[in-house]
């Protein structure tokens, strides 16, 4: 087996370990990589994984925090469903009449 190398993702000016070879890297390592396989398909790659990232990166910006990206998608799905409920009704109230 090859060395692991530390792969860091910063979080309020910390570097938390991703990959390393020390029993706390691998465990952060499987947790992570299992929600992202209870999210994705099962053929799913790296690459997937990576390429929707980078599209989320280049709509948002690298130094976009992820809560705040999350906030701001949850805003764009309320807004749509409230245009859809919108739509919705007024069909209803048509058919009523």
């Amino acid at each position: 087996m090859g060395q692991y190398t530390i792969v860091g993702l910063r979080s309020g000016g910390k570097t938390m370990p991703v990959v390393s070879n020390t029993l706390d890297g691998l465990t952060r390592t499987i947790q992570v990589l299992q929600q992202l396989q209870r999210l994705l398909p099962i053929s799913a790659t790296l690459a997937d994984v990576a390429e929707l990232l980078a599209c989320i990166q280049a709509e948002y910006g690298a130094g976009m925090l992820l809560e705040d990206v999350i906030q701001l998608r949850v805003g764009e799905h309320l807004k749509m469903q409230f245009i859809q409920r919108g739509v919705a009704h007024h069909m209803e109230l048509e058919v009523a009449a």
